[in-house]
């Protein structure tokens, strides 16, 4: 969705979590973005730098009884992990995705309290960060 408007990506991500998960509704921080390399077997060109991955942090969230339906080739778990035991995760090698291990640092920073977010993630993504309410 490389046109999509921050309501438009934050909707589809939050539609994307409740079906993966189960949770819903809470409360949804944009932590900036990072780029996926395509590769050149997608078609990719010299100059495509790839395509953003949006991250977010989600917080006080609701299980929805019914709403958790992944694809059938979607193995995945929902597992609670206390706050203090999350870098264990981190270096545990569990997340595959390239978007996913900056976005658990990014919202461990978050939850820690570290109130400021590097100048150049911002940067980055202003519009989404203003649509966004900078949360």
């Amino acid at each position: 969705m490389p046109t999509a408007t921050a309501e438009e990506i934050l909707a589809r991500t939050k539609e994307s979590y409740l079906k993966e998960t189960g949770y819903g509704e809470g409360n949804w921080s944009y932590l900036g973005h990072v780029m996926i390399e395509t590769g050149k077997y997608r078609g990719a060109g010299p100059d495509d730098h790839g395509l953003p991955a949006h991250m977010f942090l989600a917080t006080e969230l609701e299980k929805e009884a019914g709403a958790r339906n992944p694809n059938k080739n979607e193995i995945m778990e929902t597992v609670f992990v206390p706050l203090d035991e999350f870098n264990d995760v981190i270096d545990s090698g569990l997340f595959m995705e390239a978007s996913a291990l900056p976005c658990a640092l990014l919202a461990l920073r978050k939850l820690k309290g570290f109130k400021s977010m590097p100048t150049s993630r911002m940067e980055t993504a202003p519009e989404i960060m203003d649509e966004l309410g900078r949360r």
